[in-house]
């Protein structure tokens, strides 16, 4: 019996000597680790576009003196070296990413009938135009309702309803695409005797409110224009902006005053508590190109103005 028993262990010694180096061989080979599951609700790429608490300067772009939009981007890009582009897509026009605005990263708005809107008669436009999204960049509809909320155009009710079912269809392309509210820097006022919030669709619609501010005249200081905008947009718990914003040289007798303005404004929004996402610089005037003189890229020493305030 002992003999056998002997033979039973020497057997058992035997085979695993024989299945050491497979063994042996097995573990030193390292295994890659499991990748991690990605997050379910993950927030889009590359926002804010500057980075965590920094500040995406930018600029609208119109053609000056026979210019065409692409002479007139590179005036821009010379001049402030834009990180966004405000983008108007003209009413009536199909929807549709501009190409003349190259690889910026843009603040684009469009104007659609909130009651076709709501009966879906655009529903397949916009769905292809969220689709091809080229870029990480921030969408808002209709944007400055108010007045044509006030002329009887269209009910607050009904532009609420329709911005939650554009952003809805906005949601669904998975893209990278920011929903943002774009009103009147006068509606945040309280002489205006508007409630902000009649034109808002929702917590749940909206990523960020944005503002249209400007210093009219010479009086008005940077907090006059946008003290009462970012109030709102803290006590709303919402990321601010600014769409547009401008200083008229026209009510300005020497152009020293308008650039220390210049200086002044952007360098409110540099130091705000709250940085705003993007500030996007009106250097347009669509209706008279003389108006107002909101431009500062014609000008070197204009665009240096509002530059040197951007660093705080």
């Amino acid at each position: 019996m002992e003999t056998v028993v002997k033979r039973f262990y020497t057997l058992i010694a035997l085979i695993a000597v024989l299945l050491m180096p497979a063994t042996l061989a097995h573990a030193s080979v390292p295994q890659a680790p499991a990748a991690p599951a990605a997050p379910e609700d993950a927030p889009p790429p590359d926002f804010p576009l500057a980075g965590p608490d920094k500040i995406a300067w930018g600029a609208s772009v119109m053609p000056y003196q026979g210019e065409d939009y692409q002479k007139a981007l590179v005036r821009s890009e010379q001049q402030l070296a834009p990180q966004v582009i405000r983008y108007y897509l003209p009413p009536g026009r199909a929807l549709a990413w501009p190409t003349v605005t190259g690889d910026n990263p843009l603040v684009i708005s469009f104007k659609l009938a909130p009651r076709e809107v709501l009966n879906g008669s655009h529903d397949a436009a916009l769905r292809a135009f969220f689709a091809a999204t080229p870029r990480p960049s921030y969408w808002s509809y209709f944007h400055e309702p108010e007045d044509n909320i006030a002329r009887g155009q269209f009910t607050a009710a009904d532009y609420r309803k329709a911005w939650a079912h554009i952003a809805a269809l906005a949601k669904a392309s998975g893209k990278p695409l920011r929903a943002t509210l774009i009103l009147m820097g006068y509606t945040a006022k309280p002489a205006s005797g508007r409630t902000w919030s009649d034109y808002y669709p929702g917590d749940d619609v909206v990523d960020v409110i944005a503002w249209d501010c400007y210093a009219w005249t010479t009086k008005d200081t940077p907090a006059d224009a946008y003290g009462y905008a970012l109030q709102i947009s803290q006590e709303a718990g919402k990321p601010w902006a600014i769409a547009e914003t401008g200083v008229p040289a026209k009510e300005y007798s020497n152009d020293a005053d308008r650039r220390a303005k210049l200086t002044a404004m952007s360098q409110y929004r540099a130091t705000a508590p709250t940085p705003p996402e993007f500030v996007t610089y009106f250097d347009s005037d669509p209706v008279d190109q003389h108006q107002y003189a909101w431009n500062i890229t014609n000008n070197h020493w204009d665009a240096a103005a509002w530059l040197a305030g951007q660093n705080g």
